[in-house]
């Protein structure tokens, strides 16, 4: 039971939560940081509004967004989701007397608002402690927007769900938001004209997604944007032309460090980019004819740490002469790009992850003046289904392998020769090979091999494929009616019986480790 609360007139702190108080009447005024962590929207107290001296509420946004009359909370400092209603006590004007609010506030629902005047209420001018805004709704109008400017010290905007075909008036004020770093522009399907986002000097991360109508984009549009460092671009999907000309808007993107281009199949124009020398990650994926501009860029490719290529049917070829500094490479789909010079001119190469790229060796064949590259050679992780597995594709420096999605039952006799040179591999692992039937016989031969992880894959025997020197094999995904041939006295076991550690469908069947343990435990005793 509580003691009598009123009675503290002095009481700053209050902490109930995972209790069941559910009336503040008679709690005193002067409460400034209470605690209801494990209220829900429908146990949160309504009268928690008279207490007008809270600074700090902590509870569930869902809970929170629920309190009526939030407005009279006026010295709050956090008010992190504000659900705009159409009902007294619910709507945009409780945040009118909330200048206090800091840190983040998203406002969700936008759309309910009747008009602009009704939206000037909100007076988010006025907050200059918020660090963020987030205004989401669905076709916002722009005369709703136009009333929600927020103050000129803001950071971060995210603007969700707007259904104009210009963002509002202030958004073309860059000269107000001297402070903004971070802005995103989602899911506004009727938008096709960009406001000038080079203009924001100070703006270092950059988001556009799901816009639709837009069709054109130029050195108005992103300007130079000289301090901007993370750009994502995804779903424009009438996008057909970029251009920049230096000479009217400077260098373009001069300081990006990485780089997402995604889902504009119609890009006919891009522009040259010689400025991108700190550009470390590179993302793209269906991205029109951007594609086949890759290999001019010379100074972007240069500089490049990891590079990821999704959904590219464009001829494309690329050299690890390019990419000097690429440490990372992702390749999925990619049916028209081809590696000229296979994986051996990579100098700084680690990780490459390549799936559904069938062609991609195509006319690489490895010829012995490239030896000293390959000892030079750094990969030490691969992931493949067919593409890379390729008898000219030498990676004896590979530590950790996965095959995966492969669709043959066997394989060849050039593919079971290219796991022989793994000299140093450590772990393979064989992912979701449904028709495969057997491993390839060479495995045994991998005398550095100590980790073999078999995964949604059922081969009908592991006969001839385990090396004596595995310390671990793991199979996982083996259907209920072949399982027991893989247990202890099953009809495949003999064929494994020698790994210390056997794990089958999560249940451990061997553990020789433990057995030696407590063997040299009872010597002891």
């Amino acid at each position: 039971m509580l003691p009598n609360i009123a009675s503290l007139r002095a009481l700053r702190f209050l902490d109930l939560s995972f209790t069941r108080v559910n009336n503040f009447r008679n709690f005193p005024c002067s409460l400034q940081v209470l605690y209801l962590r494990g209220y829900t929207r429908n146990s949160i107290p309504q009268n928690i509004n008279m207490l007008a001296k809270l600074r700090h509420l902590y509870v569930d946004a869902t809970a929170l967004s629920l309190i009526p009359g939030i407005g009279q909370l006026s010295e709050l400092q956090e008010l992190e989701n504000f659900s705009v209603g159409k009902r007294n006590g619910f709507m945009i004007n409780e945040l009118k007397n909330m200048k206090e609010l800091s840190g983040k506030i998203c406002i969700s629902n936008v759309h309910v608002i009747k008009n602009k005047h009704e939206a000037n209420e909100a007076n988010m001018i006025s907050k200059k402690h918020l660090q963020a805004v987030v205004l989401k709704g669905r076709n916002v109008s722009k005369d709703l927007l136009e009333g929600l400017q927020p103050h000129s010290n803001l950071q971060e905007l995210m603007i969700e769900g707007y259904g104009a075909m210009s963002l509002p008036t202030w958004m073309s004020q860059a000269h107000i938001f001297t402070k903004l770093h971070s802005l995103h522009v989602v899911n506004c399907r009727l938008l096709s004209i960009l406001p000038p986002f080079g203009k924001f000097h100070s703006l270092r991360h950059l988001t556009l997604d799901s816009l639709p109508s837009v069709k054109h984009a130029d050195g108005t549009s992103f300007g130079c944007l000289e301090s901007l460092e993370n750009f994502r671009v995804s779903s424009l999907t009438s996008w057909i032309d970029w251009t920049h000309a230096e000479e009217d808007h400077g260098p373009l993107l001069p300081r990006i460090t990485r780089f997402e281009l995604h889902n504009f199949p119609l890009l006919k124009e891009v522009p040259y980019l010689p400025f991108m020398s700190l550009l470390s990650e590179l993302d793209i994926s269906v991205c029109g004819d951007f594609v086949k501009a890759l290999p001019q860029y010379v100074q972007l490719l240069a500089c490049l740490k990891k590079l990821k290529i999704s959904y590219c049917d464009h001829p494309v070829q690329l050299s690890g002469h390019q990419l000097k500094s690429l440490e990372y490479l992702y390749l999925r789909k990619c049916g028209g790009l081809r590696l000229i010079d296979g994986l051996h001119c990579f100098p700084s190469l680690r990780e490459v992850d390549v799936l559904g790229c069938p062609d991609i060796l195509i006319g690489f064949s490895d010829r012995s003046d490239r030896q000293d590259e390959q000892v030079a050679l750094h990969l030490t992780s691969l992931a493949t289904d067919v593409s890379l597995l390729n008898g000219h594709c030498f990676l004896p420096s590979v530590r950790v392998l996965r095959i995966a999605y492969l669709e043959a039952s066997h394989f060849t006799l050039e593919q079971e020769e290219w796991f022989e040179q793994l000299a140093s591999v450590e772990k393979i692992v064989f992912d979701f090979c449904s028709f495969l039937e057997h491993l390839p016989s060479t495995l045994a031969r991998l005398a550095s091999l100590k980790v073999l992880h078999i995964k949604v894959t059922t081969p009908a025997s592991l006969a001839g494929a385990v090396p004596q020197n595995l310390q671990e094999l793991i199979m996982d995904g083996f259907y209920p009616e072949t399982e027991n041939n893989f247990k202890p006295r099953g009809s495949d076991w003999v064929n494994f019986s020698h790994v210390p550690y056997v794990l089958l469908n999560g249940e451990t069947v061997q553990n020789l480790s433990v057995t030696a343990a407590s063997t040299s435990s009872d010597r002891h005793i």
